[in-house]
């Protein structure tokens, strides 16, 4: 039985209609060159753990938005299915794969996975994904009932404990990254001199726009958040998996990367500190 759409997704849907063709620009921690190797690597990783035995692998990209991580797994020799509750990056994703024939698009309900049958699909994946799902743990179970014995779920690009408690190695990495912004700065530098903020004009702008509608900063993204913080239960998600017969056999904690971290603190903090994880987990074959 399909479920009638939640009000969070519909609010999701239709923040898209206005936030899709930016949803890039507004993501820098994201699509970056250094994130996007250590996510290739990570994917290609998660490959190699799946047992189906198809050749090729065929992938569902779980949230796919703009088709980052249907890029990779194209890349990486896959059949895609593109899937998302947004009829805005549908449309996107098939314009921007229209010559690349292993690359087909689904719409989500954005409440369970109705639309696939059992076992239909070799890898699934979820990049930044379940943070705005309001059952996230449902959709890991979902997720699992349409892999194929053998098959990888792949989960990328959420908060791990060690941001949610943040750690003194996190802590002591914040520091590193705003005495050398502070050191290079120039005379006029708002980003990094905060006082100087309060003489932009934009300042009183955004505030004012705050007032009139909270929620603003997450209408331009498009993206809907359902869980307070963004909170995702990493050892919540991985007992789901257990209970829908699924292991995990590889996890990746790492540290994200944005652009306004100076690449010498961030590579000398890289192998100190984590904040984000990624897992892969396999159903039993049995």
């Amino acid at each position: 039985m399909r479920l009638d759409p939640h009000p969070l997704v519909e609010r999701s849907i239709d923040a898209y209609e206005r936030a899709h063709a930016t949803y890039e620009d507004n993501h820098v921690e994201i699509f970056n060159d250094v994130e996007q190797h250590r996510l290739h690597a990570s994917i290609d990783s998660a490959l190699q753990a799946c047992i189906t035995g198809s050749d090729p692998l065929h992938a569902l990209d779980l949230g796919c938005g703009s088709g980052n991580l249907t890029r990779h797994l194209v890349d990486l020799g896959a059949r895609v299915t593109a899937s998302d509750v947004s009829p805005r990056f549908l449309t996107l994703i098939a314009d921007r794969f229209r010559d690349e024939p292993r690359v087909s698009t689904l719409q989500l309900n954005g409440v369970d996975l109705a639309e696939i049958s059992d076992a239909s699909y070799d890898v699934v994946g979820a990049y930044s994904v379940l943070h705005h799902i309001p059952d996230y743990l449902g959709a890991v179970h979902e997720a699992i009932r349409v892999l194929k014995p053998g098959g990888i779920l792949y989960l990328d690009h959420e908060h791990n404990e060690d941001h949610w408690s943040r750690s003194p190695q996190l802590a002591a990495f914040d520091r590193a990254v705003a005495e050398v912004r502070r050191s290079s700065a120039k005379r006029w530098d708002p980003k990094t001199r905060r006082w100087q903020r309060a003489l932009l004009p934009t300042t009183y702008v955004r505030r004012l726009q705050l007032l009139r509608n909270p929620d603003r900063h997450r209408d331009v993204e498009g993206d809907i958040h359902t869980h307070e913080d963004d909170h995702i239960e990493w050892d919540a998600v991985i007992r789901r998996a257990e209970l829908a017969g699924a292991r995990l056999v590889a996890r990746e904690d790492y540290l994200l990367y944005r652009p306004e971290y100076p690449l010498s603190v961030y590579r000398a903090w890289s192998t100190r500190c984590t904040n984000m994880a990624a897992l892969a987990l396999r159903k039993s074959s049995l």
